[in-house]
C-alpha cells in the first residue's frame, strides 16, 4: 500500500476525523459572556418564557454551543462565498486583457481556467457547424439568386 508522509491513507483519515471531532475550550471575557448571555436570551425568549428560567440555565452552556457554532459556520460560508465571488471576477477581468490583446473569447476563458480543453474544442466544432450551414445557406442562397435570374431572363426573352 502506498504511504503518503509514512502514513496510510487509513492514518489520514483517522487523523482527519479525530481532528473533526475534537472540542476546543475558548475563554471569553465577562463582559462577552454577558453579551453572549443577553443574546442566548433573546434566540431563545419563548422557549424560556414556556419553560422558565431554570431550563435556560441548565441549557445555557449546550445553547451558547450551538449558536456560536452556528455563527462560526455562518461566517465560514460567507467567506468562502466572497473569497469564490472574487476568484470568479478576477477570472473574468483576466478574460476581459485577453480577448481586448486579441485573444479568441474561448480560448481566453480556457487561459483563465473558465473552461476545459474540452469545452473549448466543442465550442470549435460548433463554430465550425455552423460555418458550414452559413455556407450552405450562402450557396443554396445563390443558386436560387441565379435560378430565380435565368426565369426573369428567359420570361423577357419569350416576350
Amino acid at each position: 500500500m502506498a504511504l503518503l508522509d509514512g502514513k496510510t491513507p487509513e492514518q489520514i483519515a483517522a487523523e482527519i476525523i479525530e481532528a473533526a471531532q475534537k472540542t476546543e475550550v475558548i475563554e471569553i471575557s465577562g463582559t462577552a459572556n454577558q453579551m453572549l448571555d443577553k443574546l442566548l436570551r433573546y434566540k431563545y425568549a419563548q422557549k424560556i418564557y414556556a419553560e422558565g428560567e431554570k431550563w435556560f440555565e441548565e441549557n445555557r452552556d449546550s445553547k451558547a454551543t450551538e449558536w456560536l457554532e452556528a455563527l462560526i459556520k455562518s461566517y465560514y460560508d460567507q467567506r468562502v462565498k466572497a473569497d469564490t465571488k472574487k476568484a470568479q471576477d478576477d477570472q473574468l477581468e483576466y478574460v476581459k486583457v485577453l480577448v481586448s490583446r486579441g485573444v479568441n473569447k474561448f480560448k481566453a476563458m480556457e487561459m483563465a481556467g473558465m473552461l476545459s480543453t474540452a469545452d473549448v474544442e466543442a465550442q470549435q466544432k460548433i463554430d465550425a457547424a455552423n460555418a458550414a450551414k452559413a455556407e450552405a445557406l450562402k450557396k443554396q442562397a445563390e443558386a436560387e439568386l441565379q435560378a430565380t435570374a435565368k426565369a426573369a431572363a428567359e420570361k423577357v426573352a419569350k416576350k
